[in-house]
């Protein structure tokens, strides 16, 4: 790495070795993989150069972001390049002059200060490795396995580096860029290389990786990342308001209005998009902890509608399940407890929410439940219209072993009860640890609902009685409300 201590002869004495190297290289152009647009002329500039500079053994992908399975922030890419058994992820910046500083500030050269960017991109190169091996497990292995690196390149040759870091070496200049990859590579040595595992590698990142999609001001938010969750129908982002300070982070659900269909399938279609909207400003004129929060929804760009919901720092019941295993009873009996009083808050206003499983159910950090994804919901007979009745294929192929068997032939048919069945599926997990059902439509009248005295441990017997009041099969059966359930829930906790 050229650095601030350099002269400009020796600087450029190495580039004409590295030169010399390139040269020997074969003519073929390494094979680019365009996923988004690049968003400056910098990073346009190192995809050309990677283009032009590198053999076709390489894979060169820009401009993505790295969404987990498991949902959470998508971490966004500039440039991976893959060789062989190698993967480098690349940030491009095109900073001039001096940069000063140290393993945590960088001062640039107009007098900015910012935070190094190196563990970042570090961090980045872990959650990518941790991907690949989990996506080819054999790509695991210490010595023969995938190596994946991290590299800051400067777009501007004559911008001068002098960190006070160990980890400085990772700043390069665009000029140095490809001798380094072959070099390393090369360095590696491994007893019997197989290049064709790159093809693995890209395989996996063609499944992993979206287009990297970025609006910087949407009305009068600003968003702060990259896209949270895709879907058919909208966009997530995490954004805060331009007005107010403190903690008034949002997620902004963008949902896209198709201007070309006929114009009573738009205002269908609008009428759709809104509902959620109207559904939690229903629940938001009464505020309640348990549910999560809806703030005034807007159009945006013609063709766009904005629903600006409240932020959830947390993982889903089903994240907190697969990795928690130790919960005492009175935190699972508590967490559960929460869900009643959010569906109960909601039923009072007729609002069904139709689509209750642990992936939407949040746990917030200090331990508070909130009931999250309305867009199935139902107001009331008056008013069925909603994705369900759009698009009711999309309704049916949910996890169908938390759905009342009376919504399987008519999603519509929803009332209170069946909420109901679904929050006494989620009681069975809850305590038991798995679902009470197997596969998407393995429910059947018949079907033995015990949980055969397979609590975690140290639960009342009366928890077994509430589950099965909860989940019978004939809604004439269950319990009638939350409150029920809630009293239920009193009575067999309580000495």
């Amino acid at each position: 790495m050229s650095n601030a201590h350099e002269t400009d002869e020796e600087r450029y004495a190495w580039h004409n070795i590295q030169q010399a190297l390139l040269g020997s290289l074969e003519a073929a152009m390494a094979i680019i993989h365009p996923v988004g647009e690049p968003v400056d002329s910098c990073e346009q500039k190192v995809v050309d150069y990677l283009e032009t500079n590198l053999p076709d053994s390489f894979h060169v992908y820009h401009n993505l972001e790295l969404v987990p399975r498991r949902g959470g922030h998508p971490y966004e890419y500039d440039i991976v390049v893959v060789g062989g058994l190698s993967a480098w992820v690349v940030e491009a910046k095109d900073y001039r002059g001096i940069i000063r500083g140290n393993a945590r500030v960088w001062e640039l050269a107009n007098g900015r200060f910012e935070h190094s960017p190196i563990p970042l991109v570090n961090n980045k190169a872990r959650i990518l490795k941790t991907n690949i091996v989990r996506y080819a497990p054999r790509l695991r292995d210490q010595d023969n396995g995938v190596y994946v690196d991290a590299l800051i390149v400067l777009c501007d040759a004559r911008t001068k580096v002098d960190l006070n870091d160990p980890q400085s070496e990772r700043v390069i200049h665009l000029p140095e860029l490809v001798s380094h990859l072959i070099v390393r590579e090369k360095a590696r040595a491994l007893p019997n290389p197989d290049y064709g595992e790159s093809s693995t590698i890209c395989r996996m990142l063609d499944q992993w990786f979206g287009p990297w999609s970025i609006e910087q001001r949407i009305g009068e938010y600003i968003v702060e990342d990259s896209a949270v969750s895709r879907s058919k129908y909208c966009v997530t982002y995490p954004a805060r308001h331009a007005l107010l300070k403190g903690r008034n982070r949002v997620s902004l659900k963008v949902f896209q209005l198709d201007t070309s269909l006929p114009p009573e399938k738009l205002k269908r279609r609008r009428e759709l998009f809104l509902r959620e909207a109207e559904v939690l400003s229903i629940l938001g004129e009464h505020p309640h902890k348990n549910v999560a929060r809806c703030y005034a929804p807007f159009t945006w760009q013609a063709d766009k509608i904005v629903l600006p919901l409240e932020w959830i720092d947390g993982p889903t019941l089903r994240d907190s399940l697969a990795e928690v295993v130790d919960w005492p009873f009175h935190r699972r009996l508590e967490i559960f407890r929460q869900i009643c009083e959010g569906l109960a808050h909601a039923h009072r206003y007729k609002i069904i929410h139709r689509a209750l499983s642990p992936e939407n159910v949040a746990i917030l950090k200090n331990g508070q439940v909130k009931l999250v994804n309305f867009k199935f919901a139902k107001i009331d007979e008056a008013a069925p219209f909603t994705i369900a009745t759009v698009d009711t294929q999309y309704f049916r192929t949910a996890d169908q072993r938390y759905v009342a068997p009376e919504l399987r032939s008519d999603p519509h048919a929803a009332t209170p009860c069946a909420d109901i069945f679904s929050a006494g599926v989620v009681l069975f997990e809850l305590m038991v640890g798995r679902c009470p059902f197997n596969g998407g439509c393995a429910i059947q009248p018949d079907t033995e609902l015990k949980m055969h005295a397979a609590f975690v441990g140290g639960e009342p017997a009366d928890i077994e009685d509430i589950f099965l009041a909860m989940c019978c099969f004939d809604p004439d059966q269950r319990c009638a409300s939350m409150e029920d359930v809630l009293e239920l829930i009193d009575a067999a906790v309580t000495p």
